[in-house]
């Protein structure tokens, strides 16, 4: 008889998020025509995709639901038929209650301003933290809690816009939480943490009762209630439990669960403020656009919304199994994990940021529009080294168990600063890296020897009752940590235009552009593919393929390009690759061929251009 309370309390745990669905699903029905009669109408045109007048703000329906659901747990609880203890999770609802919700209803009624906005935002986030949910980082004493301040307005703000920016399509951000949210609270369960638990199946729950009248074609939109309502709670939730299990997938997961919206919104800052250093516009970061994640995919399948927000599902799906696996693999073998993060991020980007990444070649080959921004450039390279500098001596204290909150003045007198003057006066700051030689990199590597030799030996010198092994031990981590991070920054922007390059040359965007073959592999055909591709205007040309004379290059590779065969095989390279011009970048070219590549040209309509590189005096000084 002992266990039937027991038995009781779990069978709750199961029955809430039921009980949140079916609320969801009846208050939404019930809510949509008071929506209407109350003004709350989404309009139609400009980037909004549908088409007619729908009511919006039926995030209000899908709150009610879940504080119902909450409180019915809490009184469960009361009672003594609830196995968890709800009252230490439920002080997230004083700031949703207080100051979002009603944001987010006058906001869907009226309208308010992106950045009058982002101050209440702002605001809602330092109440959480008042109210305790915040960062709470192991290496971290009181003197730091700025640090953790900083990290959770910027997390529960985050969260708050990036499920704010992907719901632009019937159903697509209630579908997409209602997957994030069930794998985020598997891996609650699996840490033990069932309170947790329990809200974000019971958040789950009430997106899926809602997605009923929200999919496609959506009888009613949540509006910004209710996907405000959404980011803040996987950012609070997250950070509630991140205080009771804080490790690497403590933070990993809600960012792999949630990775959808936050990836869109990262691709969305990186788009805008590219696109603004291009053009100098006057559209800030803020600005609405119709380049995210699901506009793109739509356009690809004929404006298909059904189909696109299933494929935006699936994608949710694999980022959520993503973050359970970092859940499995991070106290066993934490490296996989943060490669499989890492592979998680890369994937996504590669697959989905072609815009950003055109408009940041672009970016690297003509420069800004507002010459202003180049100061910022320069500022960079400093502040990267002085921040490399500064978290390598701090992690080099804390790996060998020093107190480095004691030794901060040493450090950064004896440490940061000399190293800093050496990097000043060695002309490392007045390199455009993007244009370097790797000779560059040879003399920086140099110079950060012999600044951390310097360094060694005057430490050396001005302390007492040293331990030389232990002494030596920490200079070496501490030059290692710091080597390997400053050099490894100089050879990514050595090879960033490049890498630019390539992928455009295989981006979607490059699909359009005219197909070329160059007939010869010297040092001209890669002149050629540099100026083609730096360029960036709309008139690029799509190099599929070089043809060589020599036999021995044939189905190698020139310049990331490949050689497709001889002028001997004019005719079979034409049938596989089907290109519209060749142009001649090599100056050995017999008349024969040349007469033969005309004749090839005529016959298939096919355009022919030379390449000219030559040297013409302007002013000779032995005539004057």
């Amino acid at each position: 008889m002992d266990n039937i309370p027991q038995k009781l309390g779990y069978a709750f745990l199961l029955a809430y998020p039921v009980i949140a669905c079916v609320l969801s699903l009846l208050i939404t029905k019930y809510t949509i025509p008071l929506l209407a009669k109350a003004g709350f109408l989404a309009s139609t045109g400009d980037r909004h995709i549908h088409k007619q007048t729908t009511p919006t703000a039926g995030g209000i329906a899908m709150i009610i639901a879940f504080i119902l659901t909450l409180g019915l747990a809490f009184v469960s609880e009361r009672i003594g038929i609830g196995i968890v203890d709800f009252s230490q999770n439920y002080k997230f609802l004083i700031p949703l209650v207080v100051l979002l919700i009603p944001t987010g209803i006058i906001d869907d009624r009226f309208g308010i301003r992106a950045r009058y906005k982002l101050v209440l935002q702002i605001i809602v986030a330092l109440l959480c933290w008042v109210l305790g949910i915040r960062f709470c980082l192991k290496f971290c004493n009181s003197s730091f809690e700025l640090i953790e301040l900083a990290l959770t307005v910027f997390w529960i703000v985050g969260f708050i816009n990036a499920f704010n920016l992907i719901d632009g399509m019937d159903g697509l951000a209630a579908g997409i939480t209602m997957i994030a949210s069930t794998c985020m609270a598997i891996v609650l369960f699996l840490n033990g943490d069932v309170g947790n638990a329990v809200i974000m199946m019971c958040l789950g729950a009430v997106c899926l009762g809602f997605l009923r009248y929200n999919f496609y074609p959506a009888k009613v939109f949540m509006g910004d209630t209710g996907s405000m309502f959404l980011g803040y709670m996987f950012a609070t939730v997250s950070l509630m439990s991140s205080t009771k299990a804080a490790s690497f997938s403590s933070l990993m997961i809600p960012l792999l669960a949630g990775g959808l919206p936050l990836i869109d919104t990262f691709l969305s800052i990186w788009r805008r403020v590219t696109f603004k250093m291009l053009s100098g516009a006057e559209n800030g970061v803020m600005s609405a656009d119709r380049k995210h994640l699901h506009h793109r995919i739509l356009e690809s399948h004929n404006n298909n919304q059904a189909s696109t927000a299933k494929i935006m599902y699936f994608v949710a799906l694999i980022l959520g199994l993503a973050g359970i696996a970092v859940a499995l693999l991070d106290n066993r073998v934490p490296g996989i994990a943060l490669v499989l993060v890492l592979f998680c991020f890369l994937v996504v980007v590669r697959r989905f940021a072609f815009i950003e990444l055109r408009n940041s070649t672009q970016l690297l080959f003509q420069g800004f529009k507002q010459p202003k921004k180049t100061i910022l450039i320069c500022m960079i390279l400093p502040l990267y080294d002085l921040a490399v500098l500064f978290i390598g001596s701090v992690l080099t204290a804390w790996l060998l168990g020093i107190d480095y909150r004691e030794e901060m003045f040493s450090i950064i007198m004896g440490n940061i600063l000399p190293i800093m003057v050496f990097l000043a006066i060695s002309r490392n700051y007045r390199i455009l890296w993007l244009r370097a030689y790797f000779d560059e990199i040879f003399h920086l590597a140099g110079i950060l020897v012999l600044a951390f030799m310097f360094v060694f030996l005057l430490n050396y010198a001005v302390t007492t009752n040293i331990v030389l092994h232990a002494f030596a031990l920490k200079y070496i981590l501490f030059f290692l940590l710091t080597f390997v991070a400053i050099i490894a920054s100089r050879i990514f922007l050595l090879q960033l235009q490049s890498l630019m390059v390539k992928h455009f040359r295989h981006s979607r965007l490059n699909k359009s552009c005219t197909p070329v073959v160059l007939y010869g592999g010297g040092f001209n055909s890669l002149l050629y593919t540099l100026m083609n591709y730096s360029r960036l205007d709309g008139q690029q040309e799509k190099l599929v393929g070089i043809i060589d004379d020599d036999k021995a290059l044939t189905g190698l590779y020139i310049y990331g390009i490949k050689v497709c065969g001889s002028i001997e095989n004019l005719e079979s390279i034409f049938q596989r690759v089907g290109f519209c011009k060749i142009v001649v970048t090599t100056a050995n070219i017999s008349d024969e061929k040349l007469t033969r590549l005309e004749c090839f040209c005529k016959k298939h309509k096919i355009a022919l251009e030379s390449l000219a590189v030559r040297r013409e005096p302007r002013i000779d000084p032995t005539t004057m």
